[in-house]
């Protein structure tokens, strides 16, 4: 079985649009050629990674709704998040409805929204949704991944919209070389983090991404 560092690096060229990148062939030992790939696309001068930490976080539960490839729109997941927010469904507040304890002050990111990336038996999935605490009762039309206490490593992209999405090869390799060893038997080990104190314009309009990965 691949490390899942390996598959890690490149889940987001899964997310590219016209992109179909098969995990299995790739792995962190092919860097040079993966960044290669990502830096054709985009010019990675346009955001930056200003920090890396490490967070503990109690055992807690994400509920969200899964996507995969049949679910894009040009490509890409957009239309997804629209339905997300749209008056008629507000995904996230049915969640916010079902959690019945606080845990911001053992995690403070707890009530941000996510975007939840892995593979299911190799196949891509992309969900959309939020941590909670654990056993917090799942919606009906919703699903859940559960996680252990332990701890995440945060990469921290700073930049303007679009430009610091896509950035989980670059955070991946940046996150290695500080140190961090990423957590193995995951399925789901890679997210974006819309953290409601950093991802808001500043005056310049940029905006600050987490990109996180549970560590060792």
């Amino acid at each position: 079985m691949k490390d899942k560092s390996f598959i890690l690096r490149n889940l987001v060229l899964s997310c590219l649009k016209n992109t179909n990148f098969d995990p299995k062939k790739t792995g962190c030992q092919n860097r040079t050629k993966v960044s290669a790939i990502i830096k054709k696309g985009m010019d990675i001068n346009m955001a930056e990674i200003i920090k890396t930490y490490k967070q503990a976080v109690p055992a807690m539960r994400f509920v969200g709704k899964k996507y995969g490839d049949e679910d894009r729109v040009n490509g890409m997941f957009g239309a997804k998040w629209c339905e997300w927010f749209a008056e008629e469904n507000k995904w996230m507040d049915v969640i916010a409805q079902n959690v019945n304890e606080d845990l911001s002050g053992q995690y403070e990111e707890i009530n941000d929204g996510m975007a939840l990336m892995g593979h299911e038996n190799g196949v891509f999935k992309y969900w959309i949704g939020r941590l909670t605490p654990a056993n917090t009762p799942v919606p009906e039309g919703f699903g859940h991944v559960d996680f252990p206490a332990g701890s995440l490593g945060a990469c921290l992209v700073y930049g303007k919209e679009p430009d610091v999405y896509c950035r989980e090869p670059e955070c991946c390799d940046r996150m290695i070389a500080d140190g961090y060893k990423m957590a193995k038997n995951l399925d789901f080990n890679c997210f974006e983090r819309y953290a409601s104190s950093r991802f808001l314009p500043d005056k310049t309009g940029n905006v600050t991404l987490d990109i996180c990965f549970y560590v060792e």
